[in-house]
């Protein structure tokens, strides 16, 4: 075990599974493809975002209830 690895393989997995938080629209779940202002949503972006929340729930990423309310938005959608 290595402590330092562990921290930066965690703080890696954060700041990848933040690019869903910051680039999804929590009104439809909707998720751009690429970081870039006015880029296109994809349905690849979208299908990744909704394997990823309960990911990001187990790891302590996000909040249960937040990752049910973006799920909810992205199927009502």
């Amino acid at each position: 075990m290595n402590p330092q690895r562990d921290a930066m393989l965690t703080s890696l997995q954060r700041d990848s599974f933040n690019y869903f938080l910051n680039k999804t629209n929590p009104a439809n779940g909707v998720v751009i493809d690429k970081w870039h202002a006015g880029w296109p949503a994809s349905i690849a972006a979208v299908g990744l975002a909704l394997a990823a929340y309960p990911i990001g729930v187990r790891c302590g990423f996000m909040e249960r209830e937040h990752a049910v309310q973006l799920t909810l938005a992205t199927l009502r959608f």
